[in-house]
């Protein structure tokens, strides 16, 4: 599902397996709920996978995946900065959307 095609081999190599499985399997729950969203884009962080959804400097959403299905967001929004932790056991926080919704949303005057 995540196409990986763009990265280097070394940095595939270096990006644990069950990190991209973990990403596939977030990015399979929030398609399913919600289809329409934009998709990611795939981001290597060291020896994890990340996804981000970026519109500029100031529009981006960032999640990495550790192999063990824990999760670390950051969003920057405008002025507005969020970040956390979570895991794929729980429920996906319906805040995410709004996150990705608002990475993409026009600025309001």
């Amino acid at each position: 599902m995540i196409d990986l095609s763009d990265f280097e081999e070394y940095e595939l190599k270096r990006i644990n397996p069950r990190s991209i499985e973990k990403a596939e399997e977030f990015l399979k729950r929030l398609k399913f709920d919600y289809p329409d969203l934009p998709d990611p884009e795939p981001t290597p962080e060291h020896d994890l996978l990340a996804l981000e959804w970026y519109r500029d400097a100031h529009h981006i959403l960032s999640i990495s995946f550790d192999p063990d299905g824990t999760f670390h967001y950051a969003a920057i929004v405008g002025k507005m900065q969020i970040h956390g932790t979570g895991h794929l056991n729980t429920m996906l926080p319906s805040e995410f959307v709004r996150y990705i919704k608002w990475v993409f949303e026009e600025e309001k005057e």
